[in-house]
């Protein structure tokens, strides 16, 4: 009896389902690898960004000179190439995010990471806060305010942010703007008190906004992606007569409204 042969190698229909199969998971796999690499260039930028505000603080108190860091005239290349011929920087300090500079503030007196001239989002890192002794998932407090600038991210895993008289955890700190973390469930009394906030985005997670959480702020636009918050006394406007109205008047028109971004013209909220 003969033996019948072996195929081997693959039809062209299965190439072409292996093919489809490949392409799928290459569409899957290429955006979260490009995500982690942009994210990892960030992380990186932003300790750079921390050394650079570090020894541009250090240079300026050895400095027995004229100070270039108030000089208008001198541009970032100038002032960073002042500190590398004094030995505070090592070789090239560029930054690795793409359309990235460092760029030095003169009304701030500090370098901030700009993207197309916009301030980057600060992404907060286990150095620059602490975490409730209690549960890793809630914020407490912050520990490196002069690194973080005016613009920030809080990190994904954070569920509660602090508040209340002992653990204002962004009371005052000088801020224009905040990404939420879409895992944030609280934000407790007090906890953005006293920013410039002009616009903020609610995440889908949120249960909780406690009263006067971001009170004293010139909030005129709030963005709601879920019609499940409670929201607690005087927790936008300015003053304690406003605050009270300028809530009641959101939870009313929210109640209505339901999800979506409501613009505060003065008198009223209306929904976009």
């Amino acid at each position: 009896m003969g033996r019948s042969k072996s195929q081997t190698g693959f039809t062209l229909i299965e190439l072409i389902v292996l093919i489809a199969i490949l392409g799928i998971l290459s569409a899957i796999a290429v955006p979260r690898f490009s995500g982690v690499i942009e994210r990892a260039h960030i992380s990186a930028d932003q300790t750079k960004l921390r050394t650079l505000n570090s020894v541009t603080s250090i240079a300026r108190i050895a400095m027995d000179s004229d100070d270039p860091f108030i000089d208008v005239n001198k541009s970032d290349e100038e002032l960073i190439s002042f500190l590398q011929e004094r030995d505070y920087l090592d070789g090239q300090f560029k930054a690795q995010t793409e359309d990235a500079d460092f760029v030095w503030s003169f009304d701030d007196e500090r370098w901030y990471l700009m993207i197309d001239g916009s301030s980057l989002h600060y992404l907060l890192t286990t150095d620059d806060y602490e975490l409730s002794e209690f549960t890793s998932t809630t914020l407490s407090s912050i520990t490196n305010i002069k690194d973080i600038g005016k613009n920030i991210q809080i990190p994904e895993g954070i569920e509660t942010i602090s508040g209340g008289r002992d653990n204002k955890a962004f009371w005052q700190k000088g801020l224009e703007s905040v990404i939420l973390p879409n895992s944030l469930k609280e934000i407790r009394a007090h906890a953005f008190q006293g920013n410039n906030f002009k616009e903020i985005l609610i995440p889908n997670n949120v249960e909780e906004i406690k009263g006067k959480s971001f009170y004293n702020n010139p909030i005129t636009k709030i963005t709601m992606t879920s019609d499940q918050v409670n929201i607690g006394e005087r927790a936008f406007g300015s003053g304690w007569t406003e605050a009270k109205e300028k809530t009641d008047a959101f939870k009313e028109a929210y109640s209505e409204g339901g999800p979506g971004t409501y613009i505060w013209d003065g008198d009223n909220w209306s929904k976009e």
